[in-house]
């Protein structure tokens, strides 16, 4: 009790309450129908300056709230002074703290009577749910902003005829968490459920409440602290709250249905506080102003605490978290207390947080506290009634509590008091519940960060459904993880990989069967509560359970990704998914290998419900209870689909869109296809069978042995820091240059790194431009739901702007933009280097200059890195890091680290000229152009490549990254290797037309402005004028294809052997994220093992008889051809 802080004023003086009102609450559009607001707080006031005698002019202050803002009156406190005969010169100004408002405004009087700054002061609230600000759609508001700025009638008709339908629909505010979205009920909800308070619990309090409200006005006991409300047209007046049952009897309580959670709730309309009309004021000075003013104070304010917690659960946890505190500060304990008063804005909040008072466990975990505050005495609680009886006017509620309890202790003799309360926006603490006689299984695979399934899960899942039925009293099952943030994210690789033959991977497939056919038998319900990563494997043990449950966290993906290592699902997942979401859809997820997100899940009916993390598992175990549901019934679309004639054009269908997209690289597309058509024509005993052979099958096949290689080559790098260093942390970040490069480094550092960002640019006009990178992306994924808005503003706080170097003193890492100009980065480093923190690491974004040249002026050279992204930087998942000869192992490892965060994969790679992707793609892209310089059409050379197996063309891509852009490395890499890089002269007409690719809508192709679908772009024939050259395919399209692949084979080869590449692994990883090489290839370096060395060498002679020196083979090939050797052992 030795932290006590006195709240006194400078000269040792109280804060004293001289008296509190309130005006009936009334429910909403009942007596107080049509009054706002703010003419509830003008009447309360009026009628509390009155009642004291205090002459208005005394009142140097006021502070009010108002929860639901009115557009018209976003100043209630002004308007009350204005409306109340106070002086206009008295300070007056709005709070909003949600349910805790008026507690707000009674603190902040305090506050200033304590700072000595006023003496006299009026805190209170008012809110209206019967006069709402009732919007419109934000499509609608921009319009109508926009007809407003429009000059003609036909731009006025124009701008309104691309409003829809649902934008003219008024928008009503809701009862919600911003951030979240979360309704309060929901919130309450999770809380019931966390906390185990159950139906009766509620009901009761709810009971409770009413009949000691309907006491206390029967007694007479609130006449002097509710005012007689005359509202217009002023023919009755409403003398008490309108909201109290009177007559109340539990059984009433017990007929009612659940509010917010229809399926598996206990929170009814009863046990939930009403919308609700009113106002409430305190009038609060010193005590020896009231002693000058010969008034007689209530009481005095002892102390106040307010606590922020975390809004996803237990958001109405606040009087847990805040009571202590407040106990603390005042230096008194619970039981001191003569009567306590607590917001029962649910009947369930307010038993978890009477729960939570009591909790050693909370205590200690959740606010660091050896003793818990203690157990409530039901004698001293809400005595009068709570707001489940008065209703909850919300910024009214808090003035009510004070002044209710202040009269209360008066009126009982006693001396001290407490009044908290909960408020939207904080939240904490998560307890799980289960039931008896439910089997819980909890998958956790020791030592690993993730659950995968592995060989040995067969036979621990069997023994486990072996001893769940011999317990007698068994009512089901539930599966649940272990892990923090994941269910399963799949089968275990390795083990996939150890098959030497098809067989063995079939006998994996049909062991995978047997255990999901045992649950799916198993005779009682079994579920899976699934949080964070459900795939691959993982979902094939969620669909084999009767009932599947997921949590509405972002983390939690559900989805079928084999197809993505050249596999399909093999534990039964081809023959179930079909049955339960129909056909089309589960073709789609298994050929595309798409993750869905919660909402998607309970949308297509993969998942039965999706709900809060912190009830997921109490869902599941009330999901048991009630027995075997039944089976999910297929929409009638989904069934036709399934029938004879649907079912034989839909897979037509898909077999045609399949091969069109993989151009038969991807055996296994056309594997899925056939085993999902033998489950459905053939029944699932033959799918099952048919889908265990194909897995097999697959497991040999060289696509799959490469995309495999890719996932553990990307594993691995996970874990290599480049330098054998401790990474620094990152916590600011600034970077030069507002371009477009420089919008995308600052708009990934700010949503996957999580980062604050300073751009600085020469003028405000490219700070915008970042700005906007940023603001588009995020506005985007508001659209798709993917981010709240609430999010989206956090997130676009992290970005700032400059155009000096304010702001970067404390800066960790300078990431350099601008032109490709040696003595411009220079400049830059000395520029930072007197602008920034002595530990800064300057890294630079060139894409072709040598790391060592930009550093050759720097101060701090070991600090100075090459940080290569590509564009566009959003959606590219490679950057290249090129570290120089100074560079330091710790500024390596750093800036490898930062990447990662930034989402990114991360190579390190040698400091010459064009690094690593530029050096391997310029021939390639050099050898395009020289085929259609001798006449090979624009769409016959893309097609080719596409053919071949990369995502677009070489002269599409030279569009996309800009004509300007990729041929400007071209002379660089010619200087510093040769000839063999020399671009043909004549591209020279196609730079000098200004063709810069799509950024200009001319280049090879022509573009339309209006989207980047392929049908917007259409090869430009007068490229053929240009060139001076006559169009005709006269090679086929693998002549063109082995011409442009194999100089990047060469050059990789050459990169690998020169040391600017440190690996076979880093190699291949460089070239399928940095520019698409075929993944099903494995990268160049698999290729040319695939392909081998001798093959390579004799492709590439033939070639340079053809063509020319450029393809004389580099030594480690004629090496490597002349010893057999291949790059992975």
């Amino acid at each position: 009790m030795n932290k006590a802080i006195p709240l006194v004023t400078r000269e040792g003086s109280r804060i004293a309450i001289i008296d509190g009102l309130r005006t009936p609450f009334a429910k909403q559009a009942t007596a107080f129908h049509g009054i706002p607001a703010v003419d509830l707080g003008k009447m309360v006031v009026s009628e509390l300056l009155a009642k004291s005698g205090i002459d208005p002019a005394e009142i140097d202050q006021l502070v009010f709230g108002q929860v639901v803002q009115m557009p018209e009156a976003p100043n209630i406190a002004r308007e009350i002074v204005l409306g109340t005969g106070m002086r206009v010169s008295t300070d007056a100004y709005s709070v909003s703290r949600a349910c805790a408002t008026s507690f707000q405004a009674v603190a902040n009087v305090a506050e200033s009577i304590m700072a000595g700054t006023i003496s006299v002061g009026i805190a209170g609230g008012a809110d209206s749910s019967s006069v709402l600000p009732i919007g419109v759609s934000k499509s609608l508001a921009r319009t109508l902003v926009d007809v407003n700025k429009a000059r003609t009638l036909s731009q006025r008709l124009a701008l309104f005829s691309k409003l829809r339908f649902r934008d003219l629909l008024p928008v009503p505010p809701a009862v919600a968490d911003y951030s979240t979205g979360l309704k309060m009920g929901d919130t309450a909800e999770q809380m019931a459920k966390s906390h185990g308070i159950t139906r009766q619990q509620q009901d009761e309090l709810a009971h409770r409440s009413h009949q000691l409200a309907a006491k206390a006005w029967e007694q007479g006991w609130l006449d002097s602290q509710v005012m007689s409300a005359h509202v217009p047209p002023y023919k009755e007046v409403l003398e008490r709250d309108n909201n109290i049952r009177f007559d109340s009897s539990i059984e009433q309580y017990a007929r009612l249905r659940p509010a917010f959670d229809r399926k598996h709730g206990t929170v009814t309309a009863a046990t939930s506080t009403p919308l609700t009309d009113g106002a409430a004021a305190i009038l609060l000075m010193s005590e020896s102003k009231a002693k000058t003013l010969g008034l007689k104070p209530l009481g005095y304010l002892r102390s106040f605490a307010f606590a922020a917690i975390d809004v996803w659960e237990d958001m109405l946890l606040g009087p847990a978290y805040a009571t202590p505190l407040a106990l603390e500060r005042a230096g008194l304990a619970l039981n001191d207390m003569d009567l306590i008063e607590m917001h029962e804005a649910f009947a369930a909040q307010t038993l978890a947080n009477i729960k939570m008072f009591a909790s050693q466990q909370f205590a200690r975990d959740k606010l660091g506290r050896e003793q818990a505050i203690g157990e409530i005495d039901w004698e001293k609680f809400n005595v009068l009634g709570g707001s489940l009886a008065y209703g909850h006017p919300f910024a009214a509620t808090g003035a009510r509590m004070i002044t209710q309890t202040l009269h209360e202790l008066r009126r009982r003799g006693g001396k001290l008091g407490l009044t908290t309360a909960c408020a939207a926006g904080g939240l904490a603490f998560t307890l799980y519940f289960t039931a008896d006689d439910i089997g819980i299984i909890t998958i956790d695979v020791p030592d690993e960060k993730v659950n995968t399934l592995k060989a040995e899960f067969a036979e621990q899942i069997h023994g486990i459904l072996h001893t769940a039925q011999q317990h007698a009293n068994l009512k089901g099952l539930i599966f649940v993880s272990g892990k923090k943030d994941s269910f399963i994210a799949g089968a275990d690789i390795s083990m996939i990989a150890r098959c030497q033959q098809a067989s063995e991977a079939e006998a994996l497939a049909k062991k995978g069967q047997q255990v999901m056919a045992q649950i799916a038998s198993f005779k009682l319900p079994v579920v899976a509560a699934i949080h964070g990563a459900c795939l691959g494997g993982g979902l094939e043990l969620a669909l084999a359970c009767h009932s599947r449950i997921c949590s509405l966290d972002d983390k939690t993906q559900l989805g079928l990704p084999e197809v993505q290592l050249g596999l399909l699902p093999g534990s039964g997942g081809t023959q179930r998914l079909p049955r339960l979401i129909g056909a089309a859809k589960a073709l789609d997820l298994m050929l595309t290998g798409r993750s869905l997100r919660a909402k998607q899940a309970r949308r297509m009916g993969l998942v039965d419900d999706a709900v809060p993390q912190s009830i997921l598992l109490q869902t599941a175990v009330e999901l048991v209870r009630k027995g075997h549901q039944a089976e999910r019934a297929l929409s009638y679309k989904d069934s036709i689909m399934q029938g004879p004639l649907g079912r034989a054009v839909l897979f037509h269908l898909v077999r045609k869109q399949t091969r069109a997209k993989s151009k038969g690289h991807y055996p296994a597309t056309e594997k899925i296809i056939d085993v999902v058509h033998i489950g459905l024509t053939q029944g699932s005993g033959n799918g099952y069978a048919a889908e265990a052979k194909a897995f097999g099958e697959l497991v040999m096949t060289p696509e799959s042995a490469a995309l495999r290689s890719i996932f553990f080559a990307t594993t691995a790098l996970k874990k290599d820091f480049g330098a054998e260093a401790e990474p620094l942390t990152i916590n600011k970040v600034a970077v030069l240059g507002g371009g477009l490069m420089g919008g995308g480094i600052a708009g990934v550092t700010i949503t996957k790194a999580g980062l604050p960002v300073r751009i600085k640019d020469i003028n405000q006009q490219g700070i915008s431009h970042s700005l906007k990178y940023s603001w588009d992306l995020l506005q985007k994924k508001a659209r798709r739901g993917y981010l709240k808005r609430a999010e989206l503003q956090r997130q676009m706080m992290l970005l700032s702007g400059t155009t000096d170097y304010s702001g970067f003193n404390q800066t960790d890492l300078v990431i350099e933009a601008v032109f490709e100009d040696l003595e411009l980065k220079q400049r830059m480093i000395r520029e930072v280097e007197e602008n920034a923190a002595q530990h800064t690491i300057f890294a630079s974004n060139t894409s072709s200059l040598p790391i060592h040249e930009i550093a050759s002026c720097a101060a701090r050279p070991e600090q100075v890195i090459g940080l290569h992204y590509f564009s566009p930087v959003d959606k590219m998942p490679l950057v290249e890091i090129i570290p120089h000869a100074k560079t330091s192992a710790q500024t390596i490892a750093t800036t490898v680290a930062f990447a990662r965060k930034q989402g990114k994969t991360a190579i390190v790679v040698g400091d010459s000229a064009g690094f690593y992707v530029n050096r391997i793609l310029a021939p390639y892209i050099n050898e395009a152009t020289r085929c259609l310089i001798e006449g090979e059409t624009i769409e016959h050379i893309d097609k080719s490549l596409m053919d071949f197996g990369f995502p677009v063309g070489p002269l599409q891509l030279l569009d996309e990254v800009g004509i300007d852009v990729g041929t400007k490395i071209i002379p660089i890499l010619a200087a510093a290797f040769g000839e063999r890089f020399a671009a043909p002269k004549e591209l020279d007409a196609i730079i000098r037309d200004d063709r810069k690719g799509r950024k200009n809508s001319r280049g090879f192709y022509l573009y339309n402005s209006k989207g980047r679908k392929e049908s917007n772009k259409q090869p430009d024939p007068s490229i053929y004028g240009l060139l001076n050259v006559t169009p005709k395919n006269k090679q086929t399209s693998q002549q063109i294809a082995d011409r442009c692949v194999a100089l990047m084979l060469n050059e990789a080869l050459r990169c690998l052997d020169d040391g600017t590449i440190h690996s076979s692994r880093d190699a291949d990883i460089g070239a399928v994220f940095g520019i698409g090489f075929p993944p099903f290839l494995g990268g160049p370096m698999r290729y040319i093992d695939s392909l081998g060395a001798d093959r390579l060498l004799k492709n590439l002679q033939a070639l340079q008889q053809q063509f020319g020196e450029r393809f004389a083979p580099c030594e480690g090939l004629v090496s490597r051809a002349e010893n057999g050797q291949k790059l992975y052992s």
